[in-house]
């Protein structure tokens, strides 16, 4: 009999249930979550359902900034829960995601601060600004993972030894 594992999968897709109960793996299900909640919130505010009345600041930059995070994180995650990242291996991921944490980070506390000042006049935009925010907080929490594993030279966490 072989010892149990905590990676199933067809063929060359292996889906790593180590990684999904990881911290790392953890905070960016946290982020595309709250990604989504602050679009949903940002798209409930009274000055969004209206055309005319819609700020000439934002003209959708809040929305782009929280689609970019939901596809980012979501594209990331599946990439380390089923190993494709091991595949390509010429790439620093986790280079690359402390790279786009930081520039994702700036575009949400510019996203924050906007919704803050504009928007922040029903529960719509209250709501949109507490999740940018809160948003911010995991990513920079997501950055500092990522910057220690970079820095140490280790790869995304996993359950069994990669084989390539």
């Amino acid at each position: 009999t072989e010892p149990p594992t905590n990676r199933t999968g067809l063929g060359f897709v292996v889906f790593d249930k180590g990684f999904a109960t990881s911290i790392f793996g953890i905070l960016k299900l946290v982020i595309v979550v709250m990604a989504i909640l602050g679009a949903i919130c940002i798209s409930t505010n009274y000055y969004y359902s209206t055309t005319t009345s819609s700020p000439e600041a934002l003209r959708g930059w809040d929305k782009f900034v929280f689609a970019i995070t939901i596809i980012f994180y979501l594209c990331i995650y599946i990439m380390y829960m089923t190993h494709i990242y091991s595949k390509i291996q010429q790439v620093n991921w986790i280079f690359v995601e402390l790279i786009a944490t930081g520039v994702i980070s700036l575009m949400m506390l510019l996203v924050g601060i906007c919704t803050a000042a504009l928007l922040s006049v029903d529960d719509g935009g209250t709501a949109a600004t507490v999740f940018a925010f809160a948003t911010l907080i995991v990513l920079v929490v997501n950055g500092f993972y990522c910057f220690r594993m970079w820095q140490s030279g280790d790869i995304p966490p996993h359950s069994t030894p990669i084989q390539s």
